[in-house]
């Protein structure tokens, strides 16, 4: 089952997030107290999550011709960030979560997956040949 997914992207979003971590390890440790080192990796696990979601979506839709890659594609952003922000207001009320350290770190990070996510796409969809609609 998974030697037919294409593990490049999962490679480039561990390699991005060490990269972050890396360079947020020092302000971090120095600036930040527990409580918003928890929400950091609150933030971090979400978007993790949601980019992973939408690799093995990505994975299933190329598969699929134009129409139902575009249907997967779309609905599937739409229910992740839904759900994401659904798991963000479930965490802000019912733990002691630092807001602003929770949404900042899962707003990085969602930006940075989805950068990856879009080059991912764009790059599978040219070495495919154009499917007829």
């Amino acid at each position: 089952m998974f030697e037919k997914f294409d593990f490049r992207f999962v490679k480039n979003l561990f390699a991005a997030s060490l990269i972050i971590l890396f360079f947020s390890l020092y302000p971090v440790y120095i600036y930040a107290s527990e409580n918003q080192i928890i929400s950091f990796l609150y933030g971090y696990a979400i978007s993790l999550a949601n980019v992973l979601t939408g690799f093995g979506l990505i994975e299933i839709a190329m598969k699929q011709d134009i129409k139902k890659f575009m249907a997967i594609i779309f609905s599937g952003m739409v229910l992740r960030i839904f759900l994401s922000a659904i798991l963000l207001v479930i965490i802000l009320s019912l733990s002691t979560a630092d807001a602003k350290g929770l949404i900042g770190s899962f707003f990085l990070f969602y930006l940075v997956f989805t950068v990856l996510e879009i080059r991912f796409v764009h790059g599978m969809k040219t070495d495919q040949k154009a499917k007829p609609i």
